[in-house]
């Protein structure tokens, strides 16, 4: 007898009979599973749960699974046939012994008559076939109790699972229980990373942008409730031209970290004259510049930024929140954590605890209450410890990112240690090269109390690969520019509203005009980016006609053939790099 899933599935009504069995079919198997893989979030973890009960319960006679599915050719934005393989390719990865196998069946619905008008014929004879060989499953849970639907405002459906069991050929193994089962059995096989991006409930009714959920139809609805998520993967037949943008919220922050563009580092680490007028994006901005229809094209947002710590904005949470409510997007957040208070921290954990599950605060913390100060000057250790750990219980994912120098790598185990303990998911170490050389190894500041103080380089191994020396940059042929942002499909946007192809052109304009940045602010007054490119004086949603194409992008890109403006030399030429990301 074959078995559905491991031992201890957390299902009462499976529990009470052991396991799910399919005692209920009467005709001897032979050598076949055959399954309705829709796409949705049911069929595909019920392939999981087959693979791994053949997998794990072998018989001497069923070693393969026959999947069916039907393509909606009237739905062009998006390829089921393509999620469909990525969920196949995924369990078979899991589970390389068992042979699973797709049938198609392309449809076109014409008029109001539903799916199963069109998909009969070709449906009857692989079930025929199947049915010859094997036992046919399909996927198709309970609805949820009537006032759960109605706090939902959720239609109450009469025949979910087409009716009582016996009365259709398949066997639904999920019909006696909710979405809400479905999603534990997701999270503890570790499968939202692994399959669930691959799957889609929407239907999509009435929806004119069909490569991403109407967050409106039933099926949205129920998935919504159960996953605290939308359907993750968009449309991947087209090639949108804006995946990620990157937001400098602020021009305020709390630190003044000696190597950063708004601190004056040999004058008592004071901020820069053009960052005193604390400019900063209102939630009422943000919403102009990221309308519903354009949150839905995106990928990625960080809060981020070259003079400015997103934390510091007025709206940052209100922002945030926004943000988070898009579930097809992931939120990143790069802070010095050393702000606002547990209650503002904890509201913050809750939102990320709903989004994307790829959204990540990252706290820059360099070294221990002994050591972080010494650059990350005027932030308190364990103000950011206690922020920390209130966002993480509130079931937020944080990330430690540590800088090393001479004065804090010997705490680096101890810091990754008590990364762990806290519940950090990661502790990374980003190795810089931003004023080390090969012969400069210290390099000296004025701190904010007007001490000198010699900023020493890290041993070797933690040091950042890349040149940024101007004096050895200038030996380095540089073959050619390759725009991170670009090819990232991404763009920056700057705390007064206007869009720039990538963070650096902006962080020029801060520094004072010199050899090294006259390039940038003559590109900045060609193009007038102030006005022509300041998406708060646009009409609201036009960052995605500027990121397709727009005068000072194309200027850009033609001057990369000559490894040209000096911005981009800098920081995306082929023979240069900024930092080193070592995840541990």
């Amino acid at each position: 007898m074959i078995v559905i899933g491991a031992d201890s599935l957390p299902a009462e009504s499976w529990m009470k009979t052991g396991r799910w069995r399919f005692s209920r079919y009467k005709k001897e198997f032979t050598d076949t599973i055959g399954l309705s893989l829709s796409s949705g979030s049911d069929s595909a973890l019920l392939l999981y749960l087959i693979a791994k009960s053949l997998s794990e319960y072998p018989t001497h006679d069923i070693h393969a699974i026959e999947c069916w599915h039907a393509v909606d050719l009237s739905v062009t934005a998006y390829s089921s046939v393509e999620r469909c393989n990525k969920i196949i390719s995924a369990v078979n990865k899991m589970f390389p012994s068992i042979s699973i196998n797709l049938t198609t069946f392309d449809y076109q619905k014409r008029g109001n008559k539903e799916k199963a008008y069109y998909i009969k014929p070709a449906r009857e004879k692989f079930y025929d076939e199947i049915l010859e060989r094997g036992p046919l499953l399909t996927g198709g849970t309970k609805q949820y109790d009537d006032d759960t639907l109605i706090s939902l405002d959720m239609e109450i459906l009469s025949d979910r699972t087409g009716g009582p069991a016996g009365k259709r050929p398949e066997l639904m193994p999920f019909s006696d229980i909710t979405k809400l089962i479905i999603a534990n059995w997701y999270k503890r096989y570790n499968l939202m990373d692994i399959i669930f991006p691959y799957t889609v409930s929407c239907t999509r009714t009435g929806h004119g942008d069909m490569s991403m959920p109407c967050y409106e139809c039933w099926w949205c609805k129920e998935k919504h409730h159960a996953f605290g998520l939308y359907d993750q993967m968009k449309d991947t037949s087209k090639k949108p031209e804006l995946n990620n943008i990157t937001f400098e919220l602020s021009e305020k922050c709390n630190a003044a970290c000696p190597l950063c563009v708004r601190t004056q580092p040999h004058n008592n680490s004071k901020p820069i004259e053009k960052v005193c007028a604390k400019r900063e994006l209102l939630i009422e901005d943000i919403k102009h510049i990221l309308p519903k229809h354009v949150m839905k094209t995106l990928d990625k947002i960080s809060l981020c930024g070259n003079v400015g710590d997103p934390i510091a904005a007025k709206d940052c949470l209100q922002i945030s929140e926004y943000i988070t409510m898009h579930t097809n997007i992931r939120l990143i957040i790069e802070t010095n954590g050393s702000m606002r208070n547990e209650k503002w921290w904890t509201s913050l954990g809750k939102a990320f605890a709903k989004s994307h599950p790829g959204s990540k605060v990252y706290f820059h913390i360099d070294g221990l209450e002994d050591t972080n100060h010494i650059y990350r000057q005027l932030t308190n250790y364990n103000m950011i410890i206690r922020n920390a750990k209130a966002f993480i219980s509130a079931g937020g994912t944080a990330v430690w990112e540590f800088i090393p120098f001479a004065h804090n790598e010997h705490q680096l185990e101890e810091a990754e240690r008590l990364s762990k303990e806290i519940g950090f998911s990661e502790f990374v170490i980003r190795k810089s090269n931003r004023k080390w050389s090969k012969n400069t190894r210290t390099w000296s500041f004025t701190n904010t109390k007007g001490e000198t103080v010699n900023l020493g380089a890290p041993t070797e191994k933690n040091l950042g690969s890349g040149v940024k020396n101007k004096s050895e940059r200038k030996e380095t042929k540089i073959k050619t520019i390759r725009c991170q942002y670009k090819e990232s499909k991404g763009v920056f946007i700057n705390c007064d509203g206007v869009l720039h192809r990538c963070c650096y052109i902006p962080a020029d304009l801060y520094k004072p005009k010199n050899e090294t940045t006259e390039d940038t602010y003559l590109l900045a007054a060609e193009f007038d980016l102030t006005n022509t490119m300041n998406l708060l004086t646009l009409e609201s949603g036009d960052i995605l006609r500027l990121s397709k194409s727009n005068s000072f992008f194309d200027q850009l890109e033609s001057e990369w053939k000559s490894c040209g403006p000096y911005v981009c030399q800098k920081n995306c030429g082929l023979k240069i790099s900024g930092s080193d990301r070592i995840k541990q």
